[in-house]
Parts: structure tokens; sequence; C-alpha cells
């Protein structure tokens, strides 16, 4: 079972470009249907239409995040430009 912590709501977050609300409901409905999988979240997510990307950089910026949140990173919220 997924904890619906604010870790899993920002890494969910993070990962889909969703909002925090969409997130929660989305562990939720993990957690009631498929036992707490983070990928049943992603799915949910994708099938409702929320979750997107819309350009290459904006990928680029996810997995960066991404990595931070591996690391233990504070997020700081700001999207910065590719030097």
């Amino acid at each position: 079972m997924l904890e619906v912590s604010p870790k899993n709501i920002t890494y969910l977050r993070v990962k889909t470009g969703c909002g925090m609300i969409q997130c929660k409901k989305a562990i939720i409905f993990s957690n009631e249907h498929f036992e707490g999988n983070m990928e049943a979240c992603n799915q949910y997510l994708r099938y409702h239409g929320l979750a997107f990307y819309t350009t290459q950089s904006d990928v680029e910026w996810v997995r960066n995040k991404l990595n931070q949140l591996k690391k233990g990173a504070k997020d700081d919220g700001e999207k910065t430009e590719k030097e």
C-alpha cells in the first residue's frame, strides 16, 4: 500500500505534471484497486487525460527533478532554463 504522504504526492506530481488533488486521488484509487502500485497511479492519470508533457525540455526538467528527489534534494519549485 502506498502511503498518501507529501513525498509520494510530490513524486507523482513531478513525474506526471498533474495537480496535488489529482495525484492524491490516484494514490487512493491505486490503494483501493491495485494494492498501492505507483505505475497504476500513472496509468490512472493518463487514462483520465491528466498526465502529459508538452515539450522535450519539460521531459528533461522532470527527469532532473526526479533525480533530485531520489537524492533527497529540496524542491525549490522553480523551472530553470538550460544554459
